[in-house]
């Protein structure tokens, strides 16, 4: 058997670097496809329904009235007219 540079594999000299870029290129695209898959916005969730929307909507709501940023009053009126919107 030869062994060295052209060890009879067809590959030749840069058989080996491209061997090496190709599993790279290869571990770098099965990174990004989890981690779009896995991303909020990707296709495993399908976006925002319309009941996660109302729900962020009010969960946004709660936070403002805990920071203190609307009023007792605003807060109520606003979480009614949302529960209006879910019922129609």
């Amino acid at each position: 058997m030869m062994y060295g540079w052209n060890s009879g594999m067809g590959w030749g000299f840069g058989g080996g670097l491209f061997s090496i870029i190709l599993i790279v290129g290869a571990i770098v695209g099965i990174v990004f496809l989890v981690r779009w898959l896995v991303s909020k916005n990707g296709p495993i969730y399908g976006g925002t329904s319309e009941g996660e929307t109302s729900q962020s909507a009010e969960g946004i709501l709660k936070s403002r009235y805990a920071r203190g940023e609307i009023s007792r009053e605003e807060y109520l009126h606003k979480k009614s007219v949302l529960e209006g919107e879910e019922r129609q």
